[in-house]
């Protein structure tokens, strides 16, 4: 395990049982910032985002140590969303806005070692949740037409 992704995994110790403050620092800096997504979140997908919100950090603290692993989670957990549902918030700036939200939590502990750790995994988490093709289900296969 790199020291990057151990950092992230000893942080989430810390994170996981207050994830209910962290969620609400999140969406408080989310919505200061982008004051209109809160037109594009309805009360329908509120609790959806609660649940993929928490979905990400578990999937984040189960697999940090194998960074395939975790990307394949991270895939599997947003294909069982609609994009329109993550768009406006991975658009609005998912990464910075969780990465501030991370340090604000931390408060006098955090550290340019743990802003570079949590980069990354946002930067991947980011990266998946945006990317069209990390959402698509496989094709079944179709057997050729006998003649």
């Amino acid at each position: 395990m790199t020291c990057k992704f151990r950092l992230v995994t000893e942080s989430m110790r810390i994170l996981f049982p207050d994830r209910d403050r962290l969620r609400g620092i999140f969406y408080r800096r989310l919505l200061e910032k982008f004051p209109r997504i809160s037109e594009r979140i309805t009360e329908d997908t509120r609790e959806q985002l609660r649940v993929w919100f928490y979905s990400t950090l578990q999937a984040i603290a189960d697999h940090m140590d194998d960074p395939d692993e975790l990307e394949g989670a991270l895939k599997e957990l947003v294909g069982e969303y609609p994009p329109e549902m993550l768009q406006p918030i991975v658009t609005y700036g998912l990464r910075q806005t969780m990465l501030e939200s991370i340090e604000e939590f931390f408060g006098a502990d955090w550290n340019p070692e743990l802003e570079v750790a949590w980069d990354e995994t946002m930067g991947l988490v980011a990266a998946i949740a945006i990317d069209p093709a990390s959402q698509e289900k496989p094709k079944p296969r179709t057997s050729p037409a006998s003649s």
